[in-house]
């Protein structure tokens, strides 16, 4: 009978909204919470409550927690210590990706600890199918959150992403790479732990992948590792990654272009004269291409980019008799580059249409003369000023910022102890 009702309330808890507020309001969360400590031999009532509180805490942050305070934490956590079967193991993975889900404000830091150990064991799970939903879970638990990215780093997460670019599954793989997506986007400094094992070249096949939705997760966490220090930029080129950028910057729909877009003006502003020849050997026709698109923040990226490698090629004038500056020039014209910084002149941003008339008036009028100087007299290029090496999450003798990795990530995680319920 518990299992039949529980079937039920599963289907009516993923109706409307009316429907939903009328039976969550009754007061049934703390039954279907009881039913997950029926025990083994009530597995089928068991996989069924958590379906049905799967659909309860995914609809909103009242309702989740709502559940919490229900006890639902206690009951999920002896839920998952008592070996229950593969069928409970699958709705109970729903049931944690929509305890982490985008909700405002987010589950508290305490409830992400408690459950993360879980989360890696299921990892290791031959149950395979649970694998996408639990990759789910952690990129929601990580997004936007710096402590919980280093919580989810001290669980040595990355063997098991690793492990998934390679599967050949789809549904891991998408999901995996969000999560590699997202430990870039919320943490300051990539640790350097996350690019071990040659990740960037093994990301970088994917980028030919059919699947568009791949194809812009890579581009995604490349764009964002290609602004830390120059190691990863290395890494990225060695890895093979720039003519495919140059490539997509050219044929791809705009969604990828705009992804892609920004890898280019990382290797290019404040980096050494390394970087900047890479860009014009392998990205340089599709970057300008992208001043067709219309776009005021791309087209003022644009134009600073080319003027600094402009610059840069000027400057080398009297070590190589000004070869790389006409060779650079020639190069803009030759792909319609001058065509398109010319049209720029034409919008309405007196801001960059002053910054396409300078730039034609200092390097094709004027073939770089203020910037024929010694780059020994104050005007050398080098690495990025913020090329300093990055942190190794989890490795002993690393350092950051003085202090050792682990205890850079100890810092983070105690941090987010005092994160409240509210924390976002």
């Amino acid at each position: 009978m518990q299992y039949e009702c529980a079937w039920v309330l599963t289907n009516l808890l993923s109706g409307r909204q009316e429907k939903f507020d009328l039976l969550a309001r009754g007061g049934l969360c703390q039954p279907l919470v009881k039913l997950l400590d029926a025990g083994a031999s009530a597995d089928r009532t068991r996989e069924q409550a958590c379906w049905a509180l799967a659909n309860i805490v995914g609809e909103c942050a009242e309702w989740r927690d709502q559940t919490l305070v229900c006890g639902l934490l206690p009951a999920l956590t002896s839920l998952l210590d008592s070996r229950p079967s593969s069928g409970v193991l699958d709705a109970t993975s729903l049931l944690l990706v929509n305890l982490f889900r985008d909700h405002e404000p987010r589950v508290s830091f305490e409830v992400a600890k408690t459950l993360v150990p879980y989360l890696m064991q299921l990892m290791d799970h031959p149950h395979r199918s649970l694998v996408p939903h639990l990759l789910w879970a952690m990129s929601y638990l990580i997004e936007d959150s710096e402590p919980r990215a280093s919580l989810l780093l001290r669980e040595d997460v990355l063997h098991h992403l690793r492990r998934c670019l390679t599967s050949g599954d789809d549904n891991e793989l998408i999901p995996a790479l969000r999560v590699f997506g997202n430990f870039a986007s919320s943490m300051t400094l990539l640790p350097n732990c996350v690019l071990a094992d040659n990740l960037l070249a093994k990301m970088r096949p994917l980028l030919d992948h059919s699947d568009a939705k791949v194809r812009l997760q890579v581009l995604f966490f490349t764009s964002i590792a290609s602004d830390g220090p120059d190691t990863f930029l290395d890494q990225i080129a060695d890895a093979g990654f720039l003519p495919r950028v140059g490539q997509i910057l050219l044929e791809a729909d705009e969604r990828e272009k705009r992804e892609a877009f920004w890898i280019v003006p990382n290797f290019v502003i404040t980096r050494g004269n390394k970087f900047k020849n890479l860009v014009v050997e392998n990205c340089l026709e599709g970057f300008l291409e992208t001043l067709t698109l219309s776009d005021t923040e791309l087209t003022h990226c644009v134009l600073l980019s080319v003027r600094e490698l402009l610059i840069s090629a000027a400057r080398r004038k009297s070590e190589d008799s000004g070869q790389s500056f006409e060779s650079l020039r020639k190069q803009i014209e030759h792909c319609g580059g001058l065509k398109k910084i010319e049209l720029v002149q034409n919008l309405a941003d007196n801001d960059l249409a002053q910054m396409s008339r300078q730039i034609i008036d200092d390097f094709f009028v004027h073939n770089g003369a203020l910037y024929e100087t010694n780059s020994a007299a104050g005007l050398d290029e080098g690495a990025n000023p913020g090329s300093e090496p990055a942190a190794d999450v989890g490795e002993v003798g690393a350092e950051a910022a003085g202090e050792t990795a682990n205890e850079a990530i100890n810092q983070a995680t105690n941090e987010g102890t005092n994160e409240t319920t509210n924390e976002g």
